[in-house]
């Protein structure tokens, strides 16, 4: 091989090496964004659910309250008017 075709061949590999490292840079940068976008997207639904969580625990114990004898017993007088046999009413 003569001097010219090996800087020709060094000049091809380099290029070649350069536009891969390039092409591999650009896709290391990609994943990285995204990385990060799936990360805060993370961290958005982690709060979300804890507020759901949060929400959940409030109409649990609004349930318990309203299936308990004490709020059938003050709805009953309130609402419809019922009471038990001696109670006065204020109204």
């Amino acid at each position: 091989m003569t001097e010219s075709k090996a800087k020709r061949n060094i000049i091809i590999t380099t290029v070649v090496a350069v536009l891969l490292v390039f092409t591999l840079l650009i896709i290391l940068i990609f994943q990285y964004v995204n990385y990060w976008n799936l990360r805060n997207k993370e961290y958005a639904l982690q709060e979300q659910l804890l507020q759901l969580q949060n929400e959940h625990a409030l109409y649990e114990a609004e349930y318990a309250y309203k299936s308990s004898d004490d709020y059938i017993e003050d709805y009953a007088r309130e609402v419809l008017g019922y009471g038990k046999d001696g109670s006065k009413y204020y109204k």
